[in-house]
């Protein structure tokens, strides 16, 4: 078992890894902002109806999935303190409430879930992380003769604190995460979409044309009326949804704390596959109009 060497290590408990993802989070987010040219307060504004959506839906979806109990404590659905979250509701909700805050803000929803992407990420690695120790997230359980899930293993726990050797799917899911954080970081330091719908590093479009500019840091400029053109903006949260879809799929066949219901899948992977599909539809979607808008600005130039 490669993995048994965390046995051994001082984990983190759910709680202090969350919030330790969370202030890191933030602290990226301001970063992608400065470098997109947002204020301050908006990219806060916008990480805090990230969170209320996201704490709202997340607990609406983990009520449901266990209606059972709250039927006879209808109280305790209100219980946030006591844990308790659905993880594709929480995403859901949150790129919800990131895209009513844009709106409400005046801009293209896409430029603050883009904003917002790298520090989710951030998010998403210390959830698993906390899950290390806390059991959620668990793995099927393992036998030495089960091949390379034997080897993908360490002895862990499951929600109820039994230890055996299971497939360590929250190390799976930091990896996940990280390469998701990667590449939501290359591009928001890297890529510009351009009048045609190419992401193109230091090429900035204007109109028909396109120039050449260095790479620097300066932010991305507003728009005369207050709000970013589509052609500046990459689909970096689109992608990132598609992203987290398919890994909460894929992973979905190796823990053992999510029973199939339906065609031999789990709620969660069924709530992954719409998630992915949410992130194509809105990512064709980002393309659609980046391209409309580049043939829109040709025409008005000849």
């Amino acid at each position: 078992m490669i993995f048994d060497f965390l046995t051994r290590l001082p984990l983190p408990d759910y709680r202090a890894a969350l919030t330790a993802g969370v202030l890191l989070g933030t602290a990226l987010a301001l970063w992608a902002g400065r470098r997109n040219g947002l204020p301050v307060m908006v990219v806060v504004d916008g990480v805090l109806a990230t969170a209320v959506g996201g704490l709202l839906l997340g607990r609406l979806g983990y009520v449901a999935a266990h209606l059972p109990y709250f039927r006879e404590h209808p109280t305790a659905a209100l219980a946030l303190w006591q844990g308790g979250l659905s993880a594709p509701g929480v995403v859901v909700g949150g790129a919800m409430g990131a895209g009513v805050m844009a709106r409400l803000r005046k801009l293209t929803p896409g430029l603050l879930w883009g904003t917002l992407a790298p520090g989710a990420a951030v998010v998403l690695i210390a959830a698993y992380l906390g899950c290390l120790r806390a059991g959620c997230a668990c793995g099927r359980e393992t036998w030495p003769g089960d091949g390379p899930l034997w080897a993908l293993s360490a002895e862990l726990p499951d929600l109820y604190g039994l230890r055996a050797p299971r497939v360590a799917v929250p190390v799976l899911g930091m990896g996940w995460g990280a390469l998701m954080l990667v590449l939501t970081l290359w591009m928001v330091r890297g890529g510009r979409t351009t009048a045609s719908g190419a992401t193109t590093p230091g090429v900035t479009a204007r109109g028909a044309t396109a120039r050449a500019t260095p790479r620097s840091p300066r932010p991305r400029r507003a728009s005369a009326r207050g709000g970013f053109s589509p052609r500046g903006v990459a689909p970096t949260g689109p992608i990132w949804l598609a992203l987290y879809g398919l890994g909460e799929f894929a992973l979905g066949f190796l823990r053992g704390d999510a029973p199939p219901i339906i065609g031999g899948l789990s709620a969660l992977q069924w709530a992954g596959l719409g998630i992915l599909g949410a992130g194509i539809a809105l990512t064709i979607d980002h393309r659609r109009r980046t391209t409309d808008h580049g043939r829109q600005t040709t025409d008005h130039y000849h």
